[in-house]
C-alpha cells in the first residue's frame, strides 16, 4: 500500500516534467524559432557609396555600421567608402558590425623639378605625374630662352591630382645689336651704350680723329651681342 502511494507522486512528476519540456520545444522551436536560431544577412556592397547611403544599406540589412578610418584612395570620391570589413557577400547575424572606412581622395602627389626643361617636355612630365600645366609666364634670366626656371607651386610641393602647375619660361638673355659708336664722345658712347643695354669696355688711346671722339670699336656695329656685355672703345687723344 505504502509503495503505490510513492509512485503516484512519481508518475505525475514525471508527466509534468514531459508537458513542460513539449512546450518548451513548441514555444521555441515552432512558435519562435529565430530566439533559436537567429536570422543571418548578406553583407551588402559599400564601396562608393556615401557614409549616408552606406549606413542606410547596412541598417536595411539588419546590420550596423561604423566608420573606422579614412585613407586616401585614388578610385574612390572623397567621402565614400573604400574599404569594408567583412567583404561582401558576407553572412552574419543580424545586428552584426560592419567596419568601413572612407576615402579622402587620391593620395597628394609631389611636383616633379622641371628645372631646365622645355615647355613640350614640361608638359609631357606634368601630365605623366597625374598634373595639367597651368599659365605660362615668362620671366629674365640668365638661362636658355624658352626653358623651365621655376614652377607654382615649387619642385616638390604636394599637389593635388589633375591640379594646374604654373611654368615660369625663360625669355633668355636679350640679343642686342651694338650700335654705333665712331665719332661720338666718350660720354656719348656711354649713353648710347647704356640705352641699349651695354656698357663701356676696354679704352684704348689712339691720336688719329677729332681729339677726345671714339675712332674704333669692338665689336663692331651691327654685331649681335648679349645684354650687358661690354664694348672695347678706342679713343682719339686724351680720355677723360
Amino acid at each position: 500500500m505504502n509503495d503505490g502511494w510513492r509512485r503516484r507522486p512519481t508518475i505525475g512528476l514525471g508527466l509534468i516534467l514531459f508537458v513542460a519540456a513539449v512546450a518548451g520545444y513548441w514555444s521555441t522551436c515552432v512558435l519562435y524559432p529565430a530566439r533559436l536560431v537567429p536570422e543571418r544577412e548578406e553583407v551588402p556592397a559599400l564601396r562608393g557609396l556615401d557614409q549616408t547611403e552606406a549606413m542606410a544599406r547596412l541598417t536595411a540589412q539588419s546590420l550596423r555600421g561604423r566608420v573606422v578610418d579614412t585613407v586616401s584612395d585614388g578610385e574612390a570620391p572623397s567621402g565614400s567608402v573604400a574599404w569594408q570589413s567583412p567583404a561582401p557577400g558576407t553572412i552574419l547575424p543580424q545586428g552584426a558590425l560592419v567596419r568601413v572606412a572612407l576615402s579622402s581622395g587620391p593620395p597628394p602627389i609631389a611636383v616633379p623639378d622641371l628645372e631646365g626643361f622645355d615647355v613640350p617636355l614640361a608638359s609631357t612630365v606634368l601630365r605623366a605625374a597625374g598634373l595639367t600645366v597651368g599659365a605660362l609666364d615668362t620671366v629674365p634670366s640668365s638661362a636658355d630662352g624658352g626653358t623651365v626656371v621655376r614652377t607654382i607651386p615649387g619642385s616638390g610641393a604636394a599637389a593635388r591630382l589633375g591640379q594646374p602647375v604654373t611654368l615660369s619660361v625663360s625669355r633668355g638673355v636679350p640679343i642686342i645689336p651694338v650700335p654705333s659708336l665712331v665719332g661720338l664722345t666718350l660720354d656719348g658712347a656711354r649713353d648710347r651704350l647704356a640705352a641699349v643695354g651695354l656698357t663701356v669696355g676696354t679704352l684704348t688711346q689712339r691720336f688719329e680723329g677729332a681729339p677726345g671722339t671714339v675712332v674704333d670699336q669692338s665689336p663692331a656695329a651691327g654685331t649681335l651681342v648679349t645684354k650687358g656685355q661690354p664694348i672695347a672703345l678706342s679713343v682719339s687723344g686724351a680720355m677723360e
